[in-house]
């Protein structure tokens, strides 16, 4: 068999089909990919490892710069992931770029759970990649992971996870049940997909009688999958003991006053800063359940979920970039930390020299966001600013590190609409004011 020709008519066939047979040509990719993933494999097994390289120079030529090599590797890596017999036939189902997501993982039962997951809830590319980098599988307890393996029944506490990512959109340094509270309300889809299928909200400070005084319940929901009533209770130490009778007395109040005969019993969820398995381990009713929070800074523009980092950990990560030092500098928090006058960064953005965005195409797999802004890794992204004899964000030399000048960043951040950007405003003037302060001193 000519593998080359052969997978160049096939690539030429789904060019050809894509333009004439919209409503079907994502389905035509995956099963022309699969297929080519599967000569390409045969042809390595035959000719050796440099074949793909060979394949992919002449492709660019006689059919698009798209398939590249590494677009050939991915599609080789697709088949022998995807024919596997522990992957699920449903994957087969998914558009390519959803199959791609699936590619960075390792465990099989891990892809089979985020393929269910894609065509039970019609996840798009977006909403796949969110939850695999908030790793939800693993946030799941290893008994509801071999329930998923062996196909077993699952009860309403499984799929809660663990621990539960609330966003903090407005950076909180302290927190309170109050605040964490409006965390939760102000973003509740996310919260309620954070505890699994079918749970809906009924009401926040949901009021009671027990006796002559009146109690408020944090939070009342309801699982429609499971005909049941929720009530959580939020705390923001660690879980004691007077923590389960007091929810074990909402559950009760529930179950005898609100539930009908036909509903199941009430199930209690305590939701704490840190966990103790002794309070749980000794709780007389196993309807209640104890997760852990876990605040989480959110990327307005990107929707990627991030834990903050402090100096050393950005720094680490701003001398793990494969690039010129001096063809990109920092912006936004990043420069802040490295000036000593932000606590922590989020993710690295940075703006690089037309140079400095060639080596990180060389590098990394950028993902183009628009604007001139690019995804370079989870935790770094990129503007292209052009020349570096034309540059818009000028950058200075601050710790050893090349940042944006710090007057420019307080222009853009007063002409913002972001609300994080509006709470920076008076953090970078204060440091504008200290670093004149400073320099009126030294002239005298």
């Amino acid at each position: 068999m000519n593998y080359y020709n052969e997978i160049k008519n096939r690539l030429i066939d789904n060019e050809i089909y894509e333009r004439v047979k919209d409503y079907s040509k994502e389905r035509n990719r995956v099963k022309t990919y699969f297929e080519i993933g599967k000569l390409l494999s045969e042809a390595e097994n035959k000719y050796g490892d440099s074949i793909i390289e060979k394949y992919s120079q002449k492709l660019i030529l006689e059919v698009g710069k798209k398939y590249n090599k590494r677009t050939l590797f991915r599609m080789r890596q697709f088949y022998l992931v995807f024919s596997d017999i522990k992957v699920s036939p449903l994957g087969t189902q998914l558009s390519w770029s959803h199959c791609r997501a699936l590619l960075s993982l390792k465990d099989y039962d891990k892809i089979n759970y985020y393929i269910s997951l894609t065509t039970s809830q019609n996840l798009s590319k977006r909403e796949l990649e969110l939850k695999i980098k908030s790793k939800e599988y693993e946030r799941l307890d290893n008994e509801t992971k071999l329930k998923l393996i062996n196909q077993e029944k699952t009860i309403v506490s499984d799929f809660i996870k663990n621990p539960i990512l609330i966003k903090n959109i407005y950076d909180y340094k302290k927190i309170t049940e109050k605040v964490l509270k409006q965390l939760i309300l102000e973003d509740m889809d996310n919260f309620l997909t954070e505890l699994g299928d079918g749970f809906c909200y009924i009401k926040n400070e949901y009021k009671i009688k027990l006796g002559d005084r009146y109690n408020y319940i944090d939070l009342l929901l309801y699982n429609i999958k499971y005909k049941c009533y929720i009530v959580v209770e939020l705390k923001v130490t660690e879980l004691k003991s007077e923590h389960i009778g007091q929810i074990e007395k909402y559950m009760n109040y529930v179950d005898k006053n609100i539930k009908t005969i036909e509903e199941d019993k009430t199930i209690g969820i305590i939701i704490c800063k840190q966990y103790n398995k002794y309070v749980i381990k000794y709780c007389s009713d196993d309807r209640i359940i104890a997760r852990e929070y876990q605040l989480m800074w959110y990327n307005w523009d990107g929707g990627i979920f991030m834990n903050r980092m402090n100096k050393e950990q950005l720094i680490n990560l701003i001398e793990s970039v494969k690039i010129d030092k001096t063809q990109f500098w920092l912006l936004s928090s990043s420069a802040l930390v490295i000036r000593n006058i932000y606590p922590d960064a989020g993710d690295l953005d940075i703006a690089v020299t037309n140079k400095g965005l060639e080596q990180l195409s060389q590098n990394y797999n950028l993902i183009p966001k628009g604007n001139g802004f690019y995804i370079v890794t989870d935790n770094v992204e990129c503007v292209c600013d052009g020349e570096i004899e034309k540059l818009e964000f000028k950058p200075e030399l601050v710790n050893g590190y090349l940042c944006q000048n710090i007057y420019e960043y307080l222009e853009y951040l007063k002409s913002s609409e972001r609300e994080k950007d509006k709470l920076r405003i008076p953090i970078v003037e204060e440091y504008i004011k200290s670093l004149e302060n400073s320099s009126t001193t030294k002239e005298h």
